[in-house]
């Protein structure tokens, strides 16, 4: 009986084992992931060491960057007190029983404004928008501050005013950048006509 209720486990990495019989069963059922599951028939869904773990990590990799991903699954493995390879069900489902109705979604604001922050920083906006990363980190740090303190209400309201003041800054930058990217082409295309004129000028005249 135990051996029956007790999860199968492969090394993290690896190939799902379950992968090709979904695909299989997918295939028959729906014509339209027939056709994707042809189109795509490299891509597989890598094992995180068992069933549960491979779907949990999955649905936290949805979407988002990896970067992103990653952080965000740290930290929700952390909350369980388990190993990333083999998260527990019973570990997440207690975390669900003892949290605040205010913690979650406060929770995961500033795990996004964390995200917002880092794309708005690695698109140049320190340099480029200098004032509104400032005050995104100023408000992601309170937000954290406000978290740990257990104000859960004031920690989203400031995750999501630094989400929006970190992709102004982003927006700003990647702004600022194709801006650059115009004069700069602008100015070869003035240095070119130039030459060609230059050209021209030079060239003997007919009679």
């Amino acid at each position: 009986m135990a051996e029956a209720t007790t999860a199968v486990r492969q090394p993290a990495g690896t190939s799902a084992d379950f992968w090709d019989d979904a695909c299989r069963h997918l295939s028959r059922r729906d014509r339209v992931m027939k056709k994707l599951i042809a189109r795509f028939a490299a891509g597989r869904l890598e094992s995180r060491g068992d069933a549960f773990t491979t779907l949990a990590r999955a649905i936290v990799g949805h979407q988002i960057s990896t970067r992103a991903a990653q952080t965000i699954w740290d930290r929700f493995v952390a909350l369980t007190a388990g190993a990333a390879h083999a998260l527990k069900p019973a570990a997440v489902l207690s975390l669900a029983a003892c949290a605040s109705p205010e913690k979650t979604p406060a929770t995961a604001a500033v795990a996004v404004s964390h995200n917002a922050v880092e794309n708005a920083v690695s698109a140049g906006a320190p340099e480029l928008a200098p004032a509104e990363i400032t005050a995104a980190r100023d408000k992601m740090m309170r937000a954290n501050q406000a978290l740990a303190a257990k104000d859960y209400k004031t920690a989203r309201e400031l995750a999501i005013q630094a989400q929006a003041d970190a992709r102004l800054a982003q927006s700003k930058a990647n702004s600022a950048k194709a801006t650059a990217a115009a004069d700069a082409l602008n100015e070869d295309l003035r240095v070119l006509r130039q030459e060609v004129d230059r050209a021209n000028s030079d060239q003997p005249q007919q009679q």
